[in-house]
């Protein structure tokens, strides 16, 4: 395997799709067939793909010793010393500016989105992913602001219902990844704060992040005139239960990482893609 195909590893481009969250604001207003939006949605999307590029080669730098105690963490090209520290760090620096000086010329406001990001996730490494529980909202705060980028960079209105569906849904889905560390692994030498939690309050927290999405979901399609009320209630429906599966799918210590999920678990996929069809047929039908 070549030098680029490590550099281009170290960047996680499994964990792109996390970046879709980008067009989640104009998609659900129903602008994001219009030519100007739909441009304007896709770069934001890729300039957060430089943005949180930038993230995962910063952390894997911070983490080489601890990534070292963790068996597929270690496999990682900075973790395992197929990309030196030395590139690490050039092509993080890259990443890192190609966003931030893009973001600003592209829309002041997204390039000072794409700060808070980046000073949130500097803040995480360096700090607040000791402390437990914190260090979560902090993890789904990068979810939210994913969304509002969105919202911001296509001018499109966003409610603090449909902020708060992103919050939750993102805070269910970093307990269930914490969850499943937590009940597949011994040693927490790779994840320290693990062995702060226990599997009872992080099944609380899961509980209580899936009730806050059901609840600001509803708030949030019950309160758009736009939308068809009753697929927008099925897709509820929908959506919850895919939660649901997440949680239950933590308990076997399958949600590591949630990003490969989507791509593993048939249930789910099939939840995800006829939530995806009917709410779309909710907003464009």
């Amino acid at each position: 395997m070549s030098e680029l195909s490590y550099v281009v590893r170290a960047l996680r481009p499994g964990q792109w799709v996390k970046n879709l969250l980008v067009l989640s604001a104009p998609i659900a207003a129903g602008t994001f067939t219009e030519t100007t939006t739909f441009i304007k949605a896709l770069l934001s999307m890729v300039l957060f793909i430089f943005a949180s590029s930038a993230v995962y080669v910063f952390n894997d730098i911070r983490d080489k010793q601890l990534d070292g105690f963790h068996q597929t963490k270690s496999l990682r090209p900075i973790a395992s010393g197929q990309v030196s520290l030395k590139l690490a760090i050039l092509v993080g620096v890259s990443c890192f500016l190609i966003a931030l000086i893009n973001g600003l010329f592209f829309n002041l406001s997204v390039g000072f989105v794409l700060i808070i990001y980046f000073a949130v996730n500097v803040a995480y490494s360096l700090h607040f992913k000791n402390v437990p529980f914190i260090e979560m909202l902090f993890i789904a705060s990068g979810f939210a602001l994913r969304a509002i980028t969105g919202g911001i960079a296509t001018n499109t209105a966003f409610t603090f219902s449909y902020v708060s569906v992103i919050s939750f849904s993102s805070l269910c889905l970093v307990s269930c990844k914490r969850y499943s560390e937590l009940v597949a692994h011994e040693k927490y030498d790779f994840r320290p704060v693990l062995n702060r939690y226990s599997q009872r309050n992080l099944s609380i927290a899961i509980a209580t992040s899936i009730l806050g999405s059901f609840s600001m979901y509803l708030v949030w399609v019950s309160r758009d005139q736009t939308t068809n009320i009753v697929l927008a209630i099925i897709s509820l429906g929908i959506y919850s239960l895919a939660l649901i599966r997440f949680g239950h799918l933590a308990k076997v210590g399958f949600c590591e990482d949630p990003a490969l999920v989507l791509f593993k678990d048939r249930l789910l996929i099939i939840l995800l893609l006829l939530w995806m069809c009917i709410y779309v047929g909710a907003v464009y039908g």
